[in-house]
């Protein structure tokens, strides 16, 4: 869901524009409705909006101050205007879309979709960049791992991998975002790599990191914080539970 916040000095005209938003838009979350511009920085700190619908209203030279005062905004701008020439002039304020009224379904469904991937884009830039930082600055506890896969190498964070689980000649790769890498070792050459970052093998076919524990049952099952479900193997039991007392 995408927080947005709709910005109107008229009341009554918000309330219709978060109906069509409401209708027709449902990975927005209208998080607030601003009447007063004077209460826009205290609404834009307590909800941390990505989006925000700014409406002309009557007073043309107020919501240029507003743009004016917004434009280091790091998220999303929609402007909703009557007329194209204050629709044209607003895109000098990192205006991403603009909508005429009244408004289309289909127009707000489009720039919607639009501020959905200029968003995606951004997202992507700054994990990017912190990957980056991390790396040059050398934080502790950060460590990168070239795991080999078919195309090449695929470096991950060993902090984020959550488990691997062998596929027999392959591993697949598990980790905090969800995503799946497929290695072209083996989970024996693959343990190898990771035995020296806190890595414990419960059984032949699983390697998890013990960080991410979050219950285990005596009857031999490990649950994992992803809520995934790792057997463990009876050989396997005492070693496993004297590296958890150390944990």
């Amino acid at each position: 869901m995408i927080n947005a916040l709709l910005i109107n000095g008229d009341f009554p005209t918000l309330n219709s524009l978060k109906n069509s938003i409401d209708q027709n838009c449902p990975t927005i979350k209208i998080c607030g409705l601003v009447s007063n511009y004077s209460d826009i920085n205290d609404l834009m700190k307590e909800f941390k909006p990505q989006l925000l619908f700014i409406e002309k209203g009557k007073c043309k030279n107020r919501c240029i101050e507003l743009l004016k005062k917004l434009n280091s905004f790091e998220g999303e701008t929609i402007i909703v205007a009557d007329e194209k020439e204050f629709a044209f002039n607003a895109i000098n304020f990192r205006i991403g879309s603009y909508l005429l009224k009244p408004i289309d379904k289909i127009a707000l469904v489009n720039a919607v979709q639009k501020a959905n991937k200029r968003l995606d884009i951004k997202r992507e830039q700054i994990e990017k960049k912190d990957l980056l930082d991390k790396i040059f600055n050398n934080q502790p506890g950060f460590e990168l791992i070239g795991i080999p896969t078919i195309d090449g190498l695929e470096f991950i964070s060993v902090n984020e991998i959550i488990k691997c689980e062998g596929l027999q000649s392959y591993t697949r790769i598990v980790t905090i975002h969800q995503s799946c890498t497929i290695s072209s070792n083996n989970i024996g050459e693959i343990a190898k790599m990771l035995g020296p970052y806190g890595f414990f093998t419960p059984h032949k076919s699983y390697l998890i990191n013990l960080n991410f524990l979050k219950k285990y049952h005596r009857e031999g099952i490990i649950i994992l914080q992803d809520g995934s479900q790792v057997p463990l193997a009876r050989r396997r039991k005492l070693d496993f539970l004297k590296r958890i007392k150390r944990l």
